[in-house]
């Protein structure tokens, strides 16, 4: 994967026939991880880490695809959320190049990320895309949610204020 990066970056860019970025595609599939990956190539140096996730180099070459919509207009983070990845398998990447993305609700089925990473197919009324392929187990699921709570507790708390479900302290 390196390697094609460094030959054919031009390729992170493009969209396949169903408006896919490759981050799209890396963030639906399960996680693989790299065994080896050298630290640099030339002049410039692409990864940090040995056992870097696709995700990550994808983003790191690629920033801005962070923040593209596919064509069913789901950003990678609700991809990666669909398909098992846990915070150390790219999402933290993801948030780390679009932090904002945390208040963007997945069109598809109107969940929140953090709501998405605590629903599954048995247990919300609504089923989630076809393509999900989770494999997270409810540690990864239960640790996500908290994770994304801590990021951003507005995406409660701003609600609650909105409805006006809090209640007062005197």
């Amino acid at each position: 994967m390196w390697f094609a990066l460094k030959m054919f970056g031009n390729q992170a860019r493009l969209k396949d026939e169903n408006g896919n970025l490759p981050i799209h595609i890396a963030a639906s599939k399960p996680t693989h991880k790299i065994l080896h990956i050298p630290t640099s190539f030339g002049r410039k140096k692409i990864c940090d880490e040995v056992n870097q996730c696709v995700i990550e180099m994808l983003v790191n070459y690629f920033p801005e695809s962070a923040k593209i919509s596919n064509a069913q207009h789901s950003l990678p983070l609700h991809l990666a959320i669909y398909s098992g990845k846990c915070w150390e398998n790219g999402i933290s990447c993801l948030l780390q190049h679009f932090p904002d993305s945390l208040d963007i609700v997945d069109p598809n089925v109107q969940l929140y990320p953090f709501m998405l990473a605590a629903s599954s197919e048995s247990n919300t009324s609504k089923p989630l895309p076809a393509f999900t392929t989770s494999s997270a187990t409810l540690d990864d699921s239960l640790n996500l949610v908290f994770r994304f709570l801590r990021e951003n507790p507005m995406n409660v708390i701003g609600r609650e204020l909105q409805s006006g479900c809090l209640l007062q302290h005197h």
